[in-house]
């Protein structure tokens, strides 16, 4: 009896050694920390020294270049002029070829006009989208200036009053705006063949009657100061009613 139990014993123990080695009890199987996808850009949890000298290598690489690998760097905006009136605007660029192209934009209710200067060999083109009826005539307060500038086109200026009884009026060298608190005086520079401007004039908020400004003979001198009272103004604002209006032409 005592014989077959130490024989049973020790089948018991052979079969326990078994197990131990085979790795079925007692050892369990190390769990799997890594989760990768097939991918270049590989996705590493819970471990990956495997990957952690390839990875440093890479962060130094981009630290060294000034950037991280998800920054991409910005396109420069292009700079793009805005448009300087109405037919910039539906033309959808600033330059023009001439001034029948300019015209070609001009919508009906809208108009233009030729005004020479003295002291410019050309035509300037007023543009305007507001046109009115003024003793027997089409006329405007304000319009967008265009003359040549090398082999194009372009807007000079925009001149304007606010008061459609004082419509825009031309004489001699000068172009005139005109309204009960404002009075503008445009001629050319002889050397830019620009319009400028000779004269501006405004009312005082606070003082009726009171003026202030300033004015200049020539294109090339400096401006002086104005201050002064009714009597001073007209005798400077006197040359727009002596003046004629510009004269549109229609767009049907």
């Amino acid at each position: 009896m005592r014989k077959d139990i130490i024989n049973r014993a020790r089948a018991l123990l052979i079969i326990a050694t078994i197990l131990i080695l085979t790795g079925c009890v007692g050892n369990p199987q190390e769990p799997n920390d890594r989760v990768t996808i097939d991918d270049p850009n590989t996705i590493v949890l819970n471990g990956g020294d495997d990957n952690s000298e390839e990875s440093e290598e890479s962060e130094e690489e981009y630290e060294e270049e000034g950037e991280t690998p998800d920054e991409t760097e910005a396109e420069p905006e292009e700079d793009v002029p805005l448009p300087a009136d109405f037919v910039q605007k539906a033309a959808g660029k600033t330059e023009f070829e001439s001034f029948d192209e300019i015209i070609s934009y001009l919508t009906k209710g809208q108009g233009y006009a030729y005004v020479r200067l003295d002291g410019c060999d050309e035509d300037m083109l007023l543009i305007t989208d507001i046109i009115y009826p003024y003793k027997g005539v089409i006329t405007s307060n304000q319009a967008s200036v265009y003359s040549k500038s090398g082999d194009v086109y372009i807007n000079q200026c925009s001149i304007a009053g606010t008061d459609k009884d004082y419509p825009l009026a031309v004489s001699g060298d000068s172009l005139y705006t005109y309204d009960d608190y404002n009075y503008n005086v445009y001629f050319i520079n002889p050397e830019s063949k620009a319009l400028v401007t000779k004269e501006h004039f405004y009312q005082s908020d606070v003082t009726p009657g009171q003026y202030f400004g300033s004015y200049r003979e020539r294109a090339t001198d400096e401006y002086t100061e104005f201050n002064g009272g009714q009597e001073e103004f007209e005798q400077f604002s006197n040359s727009y009613f002596e003046s004629e209006v510009v004269v549109f032409t229609a767009v049907e």
